[in-house]
């Protein structure tokens, strides 16, 4: 589940209709991050019915319906409570956190940095607004809105984000330095050791990863996540067959995750074995229909193992998703002309 943490108060909130109710809505957030949204979303929709022009309640519904992945219903009515507080900086928050799911990272990347401008001492803030900087290739703007983080309260999360930006910036001895900082917040975050592993494993430092993994508590080596990054470093250290074995673990974990069918169908690929390879991208797409990278491998696995029929298939299916990408258009004609 998205995680839910709303501020119920800004500095900036200057209409005074938006403060009331404000002890039931603290209530009706927490309600909201336990997971209760019908009975949260029924009290909302009372106080809004009431007063239609409280932000605060719009926001939060705003959030259940992205929880909801009704998204253009939450997109409205995000916008909905900016126009009625243009400086409310947890909507602008919640704007950006929608745009992330809808990969719409120019407009995330707006909305962030509007939220941050309002309340710069806003902790999530700051990381999802580093995180999308340092994604969009910003090093150093990523890398100033993290350490501008106070370091008693700098979440752990932040610090994969600025490995990859120091590494990416050649500053490796500034990732050694963040290494402690990482084995002493491991046990409090289990996705800490394997997210910060795979950015040493995916800019080449292999061994390093394969260390810091060994390094984590006894119980979080047994996660989907510790097992799919330990997979990534077995596949880069040579030895494939030992990783699909971990990645076939992680399937028997976890059968409805994506990640380890599509990594051991990029194994099959590098084999050479195209009908494996089209078999795993078919279950990996059974959990995400519309992963647009798989239904680009999908198609090629088809055409290299001969199932032309289904090679158009598949190139139909993400050309109707990337109509105006010249890839998708690329692959729906060579699968045509396979198959003729």
């Amino acid at each position: 589940m998205i995680a839910i943490a709303i501020t119920l108060s800004s500095p900036r909130l200057a209409n005074p209709q938006v403060s009331r109710s404000s002890a039931r809505l603290s209530q009706i957030q927490k309600a909201v991050e336990r997971g209760e949204l019908e009975a949260a979303e029924k009290q909302l929709w009372e106080i809004v019915t009431g007063d239609p022009e409280n932000a605060l309640a719009i926001n939060l519904l705003g959030r259940i319906r992205t929880e909801q992945k009704r998204f253009p219903e939450a997109e409205a009515l995000l916008k909905r409570a900016l126009a009625i507080t243009p400086d409310y900086a947890a909507a602008h928050r919640s704007l950006g956190e929608l745009y992330i799911l809808l990969e719409r990272r120019d407009e995330a990347e707006v909305a962030y940095l509007k939220a941050h401008e309002l309340d710069p001492r806003d902790v999530k803030t700051s990381l999802a607004l580093g995180t999308v900087y340092g994604e969009s290739g910003k090093f150093e703007r990523s890398i100033e809105i993290l350490n501008s983080i106070p370091a008693e309260v700098r979440p752990p999360a932040a610090l994969p984000v600025l490995a990859s930006d120091y590494l990416a910036l050649h500053q490796p001895d500034k990732v050694a330095a963040l290494a402690p900082l990482v084995r002493r917040d491991a046990p409090s975050d289990p996705a800490l050791i394997p997210r910060f592993a795979r950015v040493l494993a995916e800019n080449g430092f292999v061994d390093d990863a394969g260390e810091l993994l060994k390094s984590a508590p006894e119980n979080q080596k047994l996660t989907a996540e510790h097992l799919l990054v330990l997979a990534r470093v077995q596949e880069r250290q040579g030895d494939p067959a030992q990783a699909e074995r971990t990645l076939n673990r992680v399937a028997k974990l976890d059968p409805k995750l994506f990640e380890p069918w599509f990594q051991s169908a990029r194994l099959a690929s590098q084999a050479k074995d195209f009908r494996k390879e089209a078999s795993l991208l078919s279950k990996a797409l059974e959990i995400q229909p519309d992963h647009v990278e798989a239904l680009r491998h999908l198609v090629l696995a088809r055409m290299r193992s001969g199932d032309a029929a289904k090679a158009v298939s598949a190139a139909r299916h993400l050309y109707s998703l990337r109509p105006e990408d010249p890839d998708a258009l690329y692959l729906l004609g060579a699968a045509r002309a396979n198959h003729a």
